[in-house]
């Protein structure tokens, strides 16, 4: 009895290298995944007169984007809540909106009256 009581205290404090090495890695990607995870943000655009479709929403500094549907509603993975997202429509102006720790972004756009003075239409 006495000699399984030494061998189990011996046995405990042997952990091998390998085994250290597994568990550091198992915490490095344990915590990965907790700090990178990608955020999906969900919302509605609107002007004055009620849902916007096809309005343009893309995370800043990326090809990551999505368009509003009939409702005016869209959903988007960001990377990160640092992320920041540009709502864009032709004839609006420009929004831009970070992410910060919201899951959803509602955003009323305004005219961009005089952009429209710019237009040129060619029949």
């Amino acid at each position: 009895m006495n000699s399984m009581i030494n061998n189990y205290s011996t046995s405990k404090t042997k952990i091998s290298p390998m085994k250290n090495l597994l568990f550091i890695i198992c915490i490095l990607f344990s915590a990965q995944s907790l700090f990178g995870q990608e955020i999906t943000v969900t919302g509605t655009v609107t002007d004055e007169t009620g849902p916007m479709i096809g309005v343009t929403v893309v995370v800043e500094g990326t090809q990551m984007g999505t368009i509003t549907d009939i409702d005016g509603n869209y959903s988007l993975d960001v990377p990160s809540s640092e992320s920041v997202l540009q709502f864009s429509f032709i004839g609006f102006r420009t929004v831009s909106e970070v992410v910060g720790n919201r899951t959803t972004i509602n955003v009323t756009m305004d005219e961009n009256v005089q952009g429209l003075d710019e237009v040129v239409v060619i029949g």
